[in-house]
């Protein structure tokens, strides 16, 4: 599948310094359960870790499941602009993005933006048994270029030489992921990247793009 229209709207100018948006979503339906799973995740670690973070709540619309809206509140710009640069954001993006087939941010303005001044309830800090607080990411993604050259090549060749990723999800990954160096590095870029974002431990596994996408045995280990 591909990502179908992505809209943005980045016209809107928030009060007090306060950004507030909500973001459309339609969902494949056959990715659903796992969509919702990242929108969960990603929103409760948002909320526990980010003091910038006012509030982050994934919706279900009643009537058409596949489609989630999410409202989005931080305490200014420069809050929203270190949310989209964390592990956890970057995370939710890379792992979702072939499940999205619409997104539309919609910039909002707060009615009564007084309501959000206050500092955020955040969920309480996991701790060890010694008492020392620990940040561990579960699947966080690593690729390996040579592998994601060979599985593109042999994906495009199966789709009558369309790539299986369009220009909408293109465009869509430079928004959080403008090149592929922090997800192809697993030693010191990516201890660096854990070191400034207060992770203790990342647990990981491969990105899309898999030899498990290469239906052909012999040639997928090869």
């Amino acid at each position: 599948m591909s990502a179908g229209r992505i809209v943005r709207n980045d016209g809107a100018r928030q009060k007090d310094g306060i950004v507030t948006r909500v973001a459309q979503i339609e969902v494949y339906p056959q990715y659903l359960e796992e969509y919702l799973r990242a929108a969960y995740e990603v929103a409760e670690t948002s909320m526990r870790n980010e003091k910038g973070v006012l509030f982050l709540y994934p919706m279900q619309v009643e009537r058409e499941k596949n489609k989630i809206l999410i409202l989005e509140g931080y305490r200014d710009q420069a809050a929203y602009q270190a949310h989209i640069q964390t592990p956890h954001f970057l995370k939710y993006k890379s792992e979702t993005l072939l499940m999205v087939k619409s997104l539309e941010l919609i910039d909002t303005h707060p009615l009564l933006p007084e309501l959000f001044r206050a500092e955020s309830k955040k969920l309480p800090a996991v701790e060890s048994g010694s008492g020392v607080k620990k940040v561990i990411t579960i699947e966080e993604h690593f690729i390996l270029p040579a592998i994601r050259a060979k599985v593109m090549k042999y994906l495009t060749e199966q789709n009558r030489d369309v790539p299986p990723v369009s220009e909408a999800q293109r465009e869509l990954m430079k928004i959080v992921l403008s090149t592929n160096d922090d997800i192809d590095e697993v030693g010191e870029r990516r201890f660096r990247f854990m070191d400034e974002a207060g992770v203790d431990m990342q647990v990981l596994s491969y990105d899309a793009g898999s030899p498990q996408n290469i239906t052909d045995t012999a040639l997928a280990i090869a």
